[in-house]
């Protein structure tokens, strides 16, 4: 019964069915505790199915623990040398990249990959899985070159072993599309999906969402190309996709029509972006709140379109309560965070206060006292970045991550520059 249920609930979790899954591997893993004692191997596969379970429903410590009690089990029975610990190193791995332990990741997933290299040859679809993890880890440290090495060898690997139509080839094709579009090569990245593209519908309907990310990839890419007609009919197909699988009341469908509606703006097609605006605002508070980080962008969207139709009473209220969402989160928020939690706050969030330096320069119509208010702004979520993280910045330099080296630069030269403006700003009284 033990093993039943914990098989049960592994299935479930493939099905993204979390609340059952978790309770059938919970009661699996009781019985076997129950009638195996807390060392048999049953109780360590129950262990790693509610790791990965807690790490899909968002709780990564407790993920984290249970995979690192699994793996204990694991090398008791069976040593390190087996493709069951393997795995659950990999798995453990990726946890640790989205909570941005990276030197613990790094360790795990190259120690997996080792094994499984012993285990198998590098042409088999295990080894494959684990190098395509260790890419994922170099690419979250914008670390293209290495990342792009291993992919091209999966790439490799899943093409001789014809595994192009298997659900993890749709992650990979997202994986590498999105390191060589990051790396500027937009037009490879759009030829590559486009060359695969025939395959996706015939793939298992377990990975929709991945091919929904494929149309809304495709659609920025197309956008980067400035060819805004098939940005505008890729982004379509995702939200036809998406709201058919997570409804409208989500954030990947309110982040997709969001795509949408850049591309409208970017095609000049201002009336279907305001439509669609109109649409999007409204859902957004609802799903969301009035805080929401998201919406901020959104507003921020909506400032640029204003101006597009020279509304520009229009675009300095949404630019100011955009901007007023992104300080308030980062007030509310930047102080709770670790040393390492800011590296990764400061990577993924570096839009909230990367605006251009001066707000006199982009917008130099706009009334004097939003123009003041918002350099302002800029100005204190600069001084935030620079006078509280001084660990932080040490830390950020001492990785090596040109992305984020870069980005420490930009600030800094940016923070002189902005208060130069303001103090210009006031001394001719614009």
């Amino acid at each position: 019964n033990a093993d039943i249920l914990i098989s049960l609930g592994s299935t479930e979790h493939a099905l993204n069915e979390m609340t059952a899954a978790q309770e059938h591997a919970t009661k699996g893993m009781q019985i076997a505790i129950k009638n195996f004692g807390e060392t048999h191997i049953s109780v360590a596969i129950a262990k790693g199915v509610l790791g990965s379970i807690n790490h899909r429903l968002g709780n990564s410590n407790k993920g984290i623990a249970l995979y690192k009690e699994s793996l204990a089990i694991n090398k008791k029975v069976f040593g390190e040398e087996s493709n069951d610990y393997a795995t659950l190193l990999s798995n453990l791995g990726v946890v640790y990249i989205e909570t941005g332990s990276y030197p613990e990741a790094e360790e795990a997933l190259t120690k997996s990959l080792v094994i499984k290299s012993k285990i198998f040859d590098k042409g088999h679809p295990s080894y494959a899985l684990s190098a395509m993890n260790l890419a994922l880890l170099y690419t979250t440290q914008s670390n293209f070159d290495k990342s792009n090495v291993l992919l091209q060898e999966v790439l490799e690997i899943y093409m001789k072993k014809d595994l192009v139509k298997s659900p993890n080839f749709i992650k990979l094709l997202n994986n590498y599309t999105f390191n060589i579009s990051s790396m500027g090569y937009y037009d490879r990245a759009k030829k590559l999906y486009l060359r695969f593209l025939p395959l996706i519908d015939t793939i298992s309907d377990g990975s929709m969402y991945a091919r929904n990310v494929i149309f809304n990839n495709l659609s920025m890419i197309c956008s980067s190309l400035n060819e805004y007609d098939e940005a505008i009919k890729y982004a379509q197909q995702a939200i036809v996709s998406i709201k058919k699988e997570r409804g409208v009341k989500s954030l990947v469908y309110i982040k997709f029509v969001n795509n949408l509606c850049v591309a409208y703006q970017k095609a000049g097609k201002l009336e279907q972006a305001r439509q669609l605006v109109n649409e999007l605002l409204p859902l957004c508070k609802e799903v969301l709140g009035n805080d929401a980080e998201f919406l901020g962008t959104i507003y921020a969207n909506v400032s640029f379109l204003a101006k597009l139709q020279n509304n520009v009473k229009e675009a300095a209220t949404y630019m100011k309560q955009g901007l007023d969402i992104f300080i308030n989160t980062f007030r509310k928020n930047f102080y709770t965070l670790s040393e390492k939690e800011k590296l990764i706050w400061w990577r993924d969030k570096a839009y909230v206060f990367d605006f251009y330096p001066s707000l006199l320069m982009q917008f130099p119509e706009y009334a004097s006292t939003i123009v003041e208010d918002e350099i302002d702004l800029q100005l204190q979520l600069k001084g935030f970045v620079m006078n509280d993280g001084t660990s932080s910045l040490k830390k950020a330099r001492a990785t090596g991550n040109k992305q984020l080296n870069n980005l420490i630069d930009q600030w800094q030269s940016s923070r002189t520059l902005v208060s130069k403006q303001l103090h210009y700003h006031w001394q001719i009284g614009i």
